[in-house]
C-alpha cells in the first residue's frame, strides 16, 4: 500500500508540473492554435513552434515580451516588394505570398482595354491597355500562383497595339561575288542595285512608349528590288594581257585575223563557246573566253603578252 501512495504522489506531482506551464492562442496568418509552451519569451515561442520570422513581419506582441497564460500572438508575414510604375517606384510590404494576391492585395492592372484613339492618318484604331508582370529579385518572371520573395518587383505598364497602314522601300541587298574574270585584289559592280518599293500592314506594340515588337500582318510588293552585285577578282592579270594583246580595245582587230582585247583567233573563239566575232562581244564575255582558254592551256595562247598574266 506505501508503494502504491508513493506511485499515485508521484503522477499527481507531475500533473501539477504540466499545469503550470502557461497555454497561449498563437494565430499564424489567420490560422489559430492553442499552445502549451515553456518558453519565456515570444521569440522563443517561435522558434519552439518553428515559425520564421524576418524584419518585414509584424508580430504582436514584440518578440522580447514574456509570455504568459492565456495571451494571444499575433504573426503576419509580410513580403517586401517595389512597384514601378516607369520613373516611379513604390515600396511595399505585402501579405500576399503568390503573384495573384499581390495584384489583387494592390489593386495592380492586369490586361485591360482602357481606351481607344486614333494613332495617325489612315491607321487603325489603337487599343491601349495596362499590365502588370512581376520578376523575382534575380529577374526571372513570376506568374499566377508563383510565391514571392522580399525583393520582388512589380512592373505596371502601358501597353499600346496599333495596326498601321504605309507605304515603305525595301532596301536592295548587297552581294559580293568572288569571280576569276577580274584581277586579283580588284572589284567592280558587275550590277547596280535598286531598292524595291512595297505596301505593308504592321502591327506595332509599344511598352511604355518604347517600340518592343513590329509584325507585318501583309505585305504587297510594287517595285522588286534589285541586288547589288561587287565582283572580286581571284584571276589574272586581265587588264595587264589585253594593254599588251590590244591596247586595251575590245574592238581591236589585228590584219592576221585576230580580234578584240585578247586578240582570238575565229576558230579559237568557237573553240571555247565563244560565237559570232569577238569584237561583238561586250568585255566581261571576252574576258569569260580568255578564262576558259587560260584554264585549258594557261598562257601559252599568248606566247609574248602571256608573261603579263
Amino acid at each position: 500500500m506505501l508503494l502504491v501512495g508513493a506511485v499515485v504522489a508521484a503522477g499527481t506531482g507531475a500533473d501539477a508540473s504540466a499545469a503550470e506551464l502557461p497555454t497561449v492562442k498563437l494565430t499564424v496568418d489567420g490560422a489559430t492554435s492553442s499552445v502549451t509552451t515553456s518558453a519565456s519569451t515570444v521569440d522563443e515561442l517561435l522558434a519552439e513552434e518553428n515559425v520564421a520570422t524576418d524584419a518585414n513581419d509584424a508580430v504582436s506582441p514584440g518578440l522580447s515580451s514574456r509570455v504568459s497564460n492565456g495571451m494571444k500572438v499575433d504573426v503576419v508575414t509580410r513580403v517586401a516588394v517595389r512597384v514601378k510604375r516607369q520613373d516611379l517606384v513604390e515600396a511595399h510590404l505585402v501579405t500576399a505570398d503568390t503573384v495573384g494576391q499581390l495584384v489583387s492585395e494592390l489593386s495592380l492592372p492586369t490586361r485591360r482595354t482602357t481606351s481607344n484613339s486614333a494613332f495617325a492618318p489612315g491607321s487603325a484604331d489603337a487599343v491601349v491597355w495596362s499590365r502588370t508582370v512581376v520578376q523575382s529579385p534575380r529577374g526571372r518572371r513570376l506568374v499566377g500562383s508563383d510565391r514571392l520573395s522580399d525583393g520582388s518587383v512589380a512592373h505596371v505598364q502601358r501597353v499600346r497595339v496599333v495596326t498601321d497602314s504605309r507605304r515603305e522601300n525595301v532596301r536592295a541587298r548587297t552581294v559580293r561575288k568572288h569571280t576569276p574574270l577580274l584581277h586579283s585584289g580588284t572589284s567592280k559592280v558587275l550590277q547596280s542595285g535598286r531598292n524595291g518599293r512595297r505596301h505593308v500592314t504592321v502591327r506595332l506594340t509599344r511598352v511604355d512608349g518604347k517600340l518592343v515588337r513590329r509584325t507585318i500582318l501583309h505585305k504587297k510588293v510594287l517595285r522588286d528590288t534589285r541586288r547589288h552585285v561587287v565582283g572580286i577578282g581571284t584571276g589574272p592579270n586581265w587588264p595587264a594581257l589585253a594593254r599588251c594583246e590590244s591596247g586595251n580595245n575590245p574592238r581591236a582587230v589585228n590584219p592576221s585575223g585576230f580580234y578584240g582585247l585578247y586578240q582570238f583567233s575565229v576558230s579559237t573563239w568557237q573553240a571555247v563557246g565563244g560565237s559570232g566575232n569577238p569584237i561583238d562581244a561586250s568585255r566581261m564575255e571576252q574576258t569569260k573566253r580568255a578564262w576558259i582558254l587560260y584554264r585549258r592551256s594557261g598562257s601559252s595562247p599568248w606566247p609574248v603578252c602571256g608573261a603579263n598574266l
